[in-house]
């Protein structure tokens, strides 16, 4: 029987996932963690993720910030979103460029049975390093930890923070009904927001 991954809904447990990530894997790996924490994307795209793929965005007119991003195709919505990084993933991101400058993948394997042959880190050596990190910080559930648990902490975390609404997860994670997002959450009796989004204008023919 399949097992169902859940999201870390614990903070401290949180906190304690990702120090002992940071502490026992290699510096893509970490930073797969941090971007897929900070950005809830899948995590099959992000390790497709090629730094050709990382364009820039000016913003302001006086003073002109830059803001790096990359695109997110979302089939239900028919749109491609624009996908910015947090002030630590720019940092983490900045640090294995610096450390890996011909690198082709943002998350590019570097292990010596490769040899030459360019692919980004395995999925299931992600899994086996997240799982490590959840047993030694003596998380609950520790061996269900899987990438996609970064996604669903995500999501969990931005709605009980309320800082997103069901209904905007619902959009973001590109789900056809809410129930579904509900249920990919693990969510049971707690306290969300279920504000409505405005509707879209149907187009004229």
């Amino acid at each position: 029987m399949k097992k169902f991954i859940r999201p870390i809904k614990n903070m401290k447990d949180l906190l304690l996932w990702e120090k002992m990530v940071k502490e026992i894997a290699p510096l893509p790996v970490y930073a797969f963690f941090v971007v897929g924490l900070d950005t809830g994307v899948s995590p099959l795209f992000l390790l497709n993720l090629k730094w050709t793929d990382v364009k820039q965005q000016k913003i302001g007119t006086e003073i002109k910030k830059v803001e790096p991003y990359f695109e997110l195709d979302c089939e239900l919505a028919g749109e491609t979103r624009k996908i910015f990084f947090s002030d630590k993933s720019l940092k983490i991101l900045n640090q294995l460029r610096e450390e890996y400058p011909e690198d082709v993948y943002v998350f590019q394997s570097h292990a010596v049975n490769l040899k030459k042959k360019v692919q980004p880190v395995n999925m299931y050596s992600i899994g086996n390093i997240f799982k490590d990190a959840a047993r030694k910080a003596k998380i609950k559930g520790a061996d269900d930890v899987s990438a996609v648990t970064l996604r669903k902490t995500f999501g969990y975390n931005h709605l009980i923070n309320d800082s997103w609404s069901i209904h905007q997860l619902t959009r973001y994670f590109d789900h056809k009904y809410t129930g579904i997002t509900k249920q990919y959450l693990d969510l049971k009796d707690e306290k969300i927001n279920t504000k409505q989004l405005p509707r879209k204008r149907r187009r004229r023919n």
